[in-house]
C-alpha cells in the first residue's frame, strides 16, 4: 500500500472485488477492497467493520 500525506482518499473512492486464485486455478471471491483512485491506496475486508470509521462513513455517504 502507497502512502501519499497529501491525499485525502475522498475525491476518487471505489469498491472492487478481492479475488484469489486457488492452487486448482480457479478464481475465488475473496472479500472486497475500497481502492483510492488518486493515490492507489487499497483497504482490504470482508465486513466494513474492519473498515476504519471514517472509510466506512466516506462509503455510507457515497452509497457504496
Amino acid at each position: 500500500m502507497k502512502t501519499d500525506r497529501t491525499c485525502q482518499h475522498t475525491t476518487s473512492l471505489s469498491l472492487a472485488p478481492r479475488l484469489r486464485r486457488t492452487a486448482g486455478g480457479h478464481v475465488d471471491f475473496d472479500g472486497k477492497e475500497a481502492v483510492c483512485g488518486v493515490c492507489g491506496d487499497r483497504w482490504e475486508f470482508r465486513d466494513r467493520d474492519q473498515l476504519p470509521q471514517w472509510l466506512r462513513q466516506e462509503l455510507i455517504n457515497r452509497g457504496l
